[in-house]
């Protein structure tokens, strides 16, 4: 895993920038969102995966579960 972390890296800061321009192009903040909503989806599974304890996945759901929120909200408005 250690190979792709300047990939994932790369992506965070890419999807933070779409989603900090998103409050300008709203659907460029959505697209921004769904990709880090993903990442992290992707992220929780590999802690699932490598069995970490609940205490350590719950930060990255609730940010998910943010980014969620803000794709839907990007969407309408």
């Amino acid at each position: 895993m250690s190979g792709s972390r300047t990939f994932v890296g790369t992506m965070e800061v890419l999807g933070g920038v779409a989603v900090l321009l998103g409050l300008a192009v709203a659907p460029l903040g959505a697209f921004g969102a769904a990709g880090l909503s993903l990442l992290i989806v992707l992220g929780l599974s590999v802690r699932i995966r490598t069995r970490d304890p609940p205490r350590l996945m719950v930060p990255a759901a609730v940010l998910a579960c943010l980014n969620a929120v803000l794709v839907v909200l990007f969407l309408n408005s």
